[in-house]
């Protein structure tokens, strides 16, 4: 895996996928509805994934009777928070479609080898301020 930085690359989607998927199949969120969860790298392969994962909650012998409904499984997916640094357009467009833009807050990996450049960093829909506020529990203050 450290050859190519393959632990970087793919290893941290692939942990964020997972993580994704055990807070979904094993209730956590179902059991906290008040918890907030946000997931770096815009829940790793969550996007490309989406459409196995639903069908395993819906079918495997392991998932638990209220996961099986329809949209239960796509409902969960929508109580997370996601991270928008996925370095791509498109992937970003997939992520949207699945989670919704309000589902998303801004993502740079700051100072890290893949950190935006400012380009990147203006272009980010002001709707991910927004969201972070929401997540964060931030409430505007009035001028004094």
């Amino acid at each position: 895996m450290r050859r190519f930085d393959l632990d970087v690359i793919t290893g941290f989607s692939g942990q964020e996928t997972i993580a994704v998927a055990t807070l979904i199949y094993g209730g956590v969120l179902h059991r906290h509805p008040q918890l907030d969860i946000c997931i770096s790298h815009g829940g790793g392969a969550l996007g490309y994934l989406f459409g196995r994962m639903v069908k395993a909650a819906r079918k495997r012998p392991w998932a638990p009777q209220w996961l099986r409904a329809d949209g239960a499984f796509e409902s969960q997916v929508k109580r997370m928070w996601y991270d928008s640094h996925v370095h791509d357009r498109r992937s970003l467009e997939l992520l949207v479609e699945r989670v919704g833009l309000d589902r998303l807050v801004f993502g740079s990996n700051f100072a890290g080898w893949d950190q935006p450049d400012g380009e990147e960093v203006a272009g980010a829909p002001a709707e991910l301020a927004d969201n972070a506020r929401r997540l964060l529990r931030i409430t505007p203050q009035a001028p004094p």
